[in-house]
C-alpha cells in the first residue's frame, strides 16, 4: 500500500516553486533558489548550537528568547516581522545540509508564511502588528481566530528539548513531523517518483539516497511513511 503525502504538503510545495521559480536539479540545493526571498536571509554558523543560534538571531535585531543551551543543532529557523533567518551548521554532510535547509525552509513555510498569509487575508494588514508582537488581539480578533482556525499570535519556538535531547510535547511533535513531510516533498517531489521505486521500502530507499541526495537515516524512515505493509 502506498501512502500520499498529506494534500497540505503539495499545496505549501506548489506555493514555494511560485515565490523562487524554477527547481534547482537533483540532488536539490534549496540554498540555490532562496536566494529569490528578500526577507529570508540564510546564514552558516560553524559549530551551531541553540544558543549560537539566539545570538545569531540577536545580531539580525530579532526578539528570540534568553536560551543559553548548547546543544549542537543542524539548522533552526528564526522568523519575526520582515526578518526571518535560516541558519545552519556549513560542517555538516552534503546530504544532511541538503536536508537541513529544507527542514528549516519547511519551518518557514507551514510554521511563519502561512499562518501570516491566513491571518492577513482574514484580517487585513493591521494584524501585522499582533503576529509582530506591537500590540495583543482584541477580543474580537481572538474569538474570530478561534472561529475560523486562524492563528493571531506572535512568536513561539518550538526548540525546548529534555536532557536527552527528545521534544517535550505534542505540538513540537507535531510542528517537526510536518516540516518532514514538506521537507521530503520539497527534495524529492512525490508525483515525480518513478513508479517501479514503490515497489518496496529498500528500493525507494535506494533511490532517495542514490537520486535525491537524502540522508540513509531519513530515506529509509521516509520510504516506511510512504509504503505501508511492504
Amino acid at each position: 500500500m502506498i501512502l500520499r503525502p498529506p494534500v497540505w504538503v503539495f499545496t505549501l510545495a506548489r506555493h514555494f516553486w511560485t515565490l523562487v521559480g524554477a527547481p534547482p536539479p537533483y540532488p536539490r540545493d534549496l540554498r540555490q533558489v532562496l536566494c529569490w526571498l528578500p526577507e529570508l536571509h540564510v546564514v552558516e554558523v560553524p559549530h551551531l548550537t541553540v544558543a549560537l543560534a539566539v545570538d545569531c538571531g540577536r545580531r539580525f535585531g530579532l526578539p528570540v528568547p534568553e536560551l543559553t543551551d548548547t546543544r549542537p543543532l543542524a539548522g533552526c529557523f528564526i522568523g519575526y516581522g520582515h526578518q526571518q533567518l535560516i541558519i545552519y551548521d556549513p560542517l555538516l554532510d552534503a546530504a544532511e545540509l541538503r536536508l537541513t535547509i529544507a527542514h528549516e525552509t519547511a519551518h518557514f513555510l507551514r510554521d511563519f508564511d502561512e499562518p501570516r498569509r491566513h491571518a492577513i487575508a482574514r484580517f487585513g494588514p493591521s494584524i501585522r502588528d499582533v503576529l509582530d508582537g506591537r500590540r495583543p488581539p482584541t477580543d474580537t480578533e481572538r474569538l474570530a481566530g478561534l472561529l475560523t482556525d486562524v492563528c493571531v499570535t506572535g512568536y513561539q519556538h518550538f526548540l525546548d528539548r529534555d536532557h536527552w535531547g527528545r521534544r517535550t510535547s505534542e505540538e513540537t511533535d507535531d510542528v517537526e513531523t510536518a516540516a518532514h513531510w514538506l521537507a521530503c516533498e520539497l527534495l524529492a517531489p512525490f508525483d515525480e517518483l518513478p513508479h517501479p521505486v514503490l515497489a518496496h521500502r529498500q528500493t525507494l530507499a535506494g533511490f532517495l539516497v542514490a537520486q535525491r541526495g537524502f540522508p540513509p537515516t531519513i530515506a529509509n524512515h521516509y520510504a516506511a511513511e510512504i509504503i505501508i505493509n511492504d
